[in-house]
């Protein structure tokens, strides 16, 4: 656990010059090249410090006045005391330094989202992850603005739940048993507040006792990485979806979560490392007896694997990773497949990416 006696907090703060690049307007905020309205936030209040960049932006009391180290792996529940700060609005779980590093495997659990703030330099080291994907649960802050797609039919055979959509649409569920499957939501734009991915729709069960229907892969989390001078992430950061749910006794399988979001921002990054948002694979729809669960993703760039029926069933679809769209659910006369999860989003507000593994492509 991170405690709150790992900072003191100053009364006051002023704001980095190095962190406007570009310089500032008449209030102090940052502005971007060319543009004369301010892009980041502006100057704290008394007692508070203010970062983030467009809407992006938060405040929290005090200010940072020692290091950050995080080396032995943990997990973070943002809706509890384990943040060394919480924003003024109470909106976010912060770990915050003058220098923050990270070696070895952060992972956040929880309502609010995690961001790391640095007043100087947050470095993830190379073997150092930031973990806020999903597995057994939701990422941090997912499903706040998710929509529904059309959930599956059932028949002798349920049909499989459609992957969660986010930054790319989730595959439809296969059709099972004389139902059709489930249709996933729309995609989404570039977020502009900071929210975690969707998660993948259930299958249906059958008309009659037993079949059951698997349910869907929980949505990615969200993370927000501010550097006031330098971002360093030689390691991980992960927001993936979790694979769906095998049905049971002919129910369909459910659908793979979606990827969350990565939001970062620093004048200066130096990535050689992996940062990536994808979508978990599609359950199995079951024949008489169960199949294999979606997989969760594992790396950048290759699917998170559909679960596999070996007789009777049908097969899952893969998630969505890079620009490759979610995989749709296999059909059968029994239970039909869940379809693949949507990849999440990358926003890069401030500096690139450039040299790291990516997916799916940052976006601005």
């Amino acid at each position: 656990m991170v405690r709150w006696w790992l900072l003191a907090m100053a009364a006051c703060t002023v704001r980095n010059p190095d962190f406007c690049p570009d310089g500032s307007d008449a209030t102090g905020a940052c502005i971007a090249p060319g543009d004369a309205a301010p892009l980041d936030a502006p100057d704290a209040p008394p007692g508070e410090t203010c970062f983030g960049r467009a809407s992006f932006t938060y405040c929290i009391a005090g200010a940072p006045t020692a290091p950050l180290q995080l080396a032995q792996p943990m997990t973070i529940e943002t809706s509890s005391q384990d943040c060394t700060a919480v924003t003024t609005d109470g909106s976010a779980c912060v770990l915050v330094g003058t220098d923050v590093t990270i070696s070895a495997r952060i992972t956040a659990i929880g309502t609010r989202p995690l961001i790391v703030y640095a007043t100087h330099t947050l470095t993830v080291t190379a073997g150092g992850v930031i973990d806020v994907s999903a597995t057994n649960v939701a990422g941090p802050a997912a499903n706040l603005g998710c929509t529904a797609g059309m959930a599956p039919g059932a028949g002798t055979g349920g049909g499989g739940g459609a992957g969660g959509s986010f930054g790319s649409a989730g595959g439809p569920g296969g059709a099972g048993g004389g139902a059709l499957g489930g249709t996933a939501a729309a995609k989404r734009g570039p977020p502009n507040v900071l929210e975690g991915g969707c998660d993948g729709g259930a299958g249906a069960g059958t008309q009659t006792a037993p079949g059951v229907g698997g349910g869907g892969g929980p949505g990615g989390g969200a993370v927000l990485l501010v550097a006031e001078q330098r971002l360093e992430i030689a390691g991980t950061v992960d927001a993936s979806g979790a694979g769906g749910i095998s049905g049971n006794a002919k129910g369909g399988g459910g659908g793979g979560g979606s990827g969350g979001l990565i939001v970062i921002t620093a004048p200066t990054i130096v990535a050689t490392g992996t940062v990536f948002a994808n979508g978990g694979g599609g359950g199995a729809g079951a024949g008489a007896t169960a199949g294999g669960n979606g997989a969760s993703p594992t790396a950048p760039l290759m699917p998170a694997l559909g679960g596999m029926m070996p007789g009777g069933g049908a097969a899952g679809g893969n998630g969505a990773y890079a620009t490759t769209a979610a995989a749709i659910g296999e059909k059968s006369g029994a239970g039909g497949g869940g379809g693949g999860g949507g990849v999440g989003v990358i926003r890069v507000l401030m500096g690139d990416l450039t040299g790291a593994i990516t997916s799916p492509p940052p976006v601005p």
